[in-house]
């Protein structure tokens, strides 16, 4: 075993249960939503112009928003798991090409203000989400707004057990560099295809069993 453990995560549709921008897109204009979205899809944008339309087009006070934001659905067993990672000594960190504006709220309404986030930045700005990319430059990516491999690259040392959990493609490249690399929905066929090993998940069920069996004395 290594003298450290370091576990990085994804957010949306990792630790949430839902990615939030569909969250909102469903809510407030799910048609339109929904065409943009095949647009992304098509190539017409990067994901960070995707994801700054979705949130820049809200219209809501503050306080509605952070309603909203409340509202979205954390896996039952990511504080579980946090939990017991600490009191193994190990460190946990969040990274994410969505916004550290509601990963934020949402850490604060669990008392786990303590995971550090490496995102984009989140601003509410004339009643939406204003975006901007990762304020440490050094992490900027055209695409994804802040490039998840270059801060798990910045974190790796020798002596750390490193582990990842991701769920799509912006998690695959920061996977890649990882001991142990978790994966659920559209990221497990990327992996296969690559032939990389990881291990499939449904939930942070899985990765807490996973690690009472096989890193946990």
């Amino acid at each position: 075993m290594k003298d450290r453990i370091l576990f990085v995560s994804d957010f949306d549709n990792t630790i949430s249960l839902k990615d939030f921008y569909w969250v909102v897109i469903e809510k407030y204009f799910p048609i339109e939503g929904r065409q943009e979205y095949v647009k992304w899809k098509q190539g017409a944008y990067t994901d960070f112009e995707f994801l700054s339309w979705v949130f820049g087009r809200l219209d809501l006070s503050e306080q509605a928003l952070r309603e909203d934001i409340l509202r979205i659905p954390l896996d039952p067993y990511f504080k579980v798991f946090v939990d017991d990672l600490w009191q193994h000594q190990g460190e946990i960190c969040i990274v994410s090409a969505g916004n550290d504006y509601y990963i934020n709220i949402l850490l604060q309404r669990y008392q786990m203000t303590a995971i550090p986030v490496y995102s984009n930045l989140g601003l509410f700005d004339k009643r939406a989400i204003k975006m901007q990319p990762s304020s440490t430059e050094v992490f900027f990516s055209p695409r994804y707004g802040i490039d998840k491999a270059k801060v798990v690259e910045s974190l790796k040392k020798p002596e750390t057990l490193l582990c990842y959990a991701g769920d799509s493609d912006p998690d695959f490249e920061a996977g890649k560099l990882a001991t142990i690399r978790f994966a659920k929905g559209e990221l497990q066929p990327l992996y296969r295809q690559a032939g990389i090993d990881f291990v499939p998940i449904e939930s942070y069920k899985d990765i807490h069993q996973y690690f009472m069996k096989e890193v946990w004395p």
